[in-house]
């Protein structure tokens, strides 16, 4: 990237990452995540992937 992205295409960008959010109830993924972080407490949580 020769320059950091606007703020309207960062938004762009997030909405579309996060888009199906709209069709799916992610209660139980963050009920269990908070468990964890009750149990863990976390000072810094960074991105991490499957490979």
């Amino acid at each position: 990237m020769p320059e950091p992205p606007t703020v309207d295409q960062a938004a762009y960008g997030t909405g579309r990452a996060l888009y199906w959010t709209k069709f799916v109830d992610v209660s139980d993924a963050f009920e269990a995540i908070e468990a964890v972080l009750d149990t863990l407490p976390t000072k810094l949580i960074g991105p991490a992937t499957a490979t």
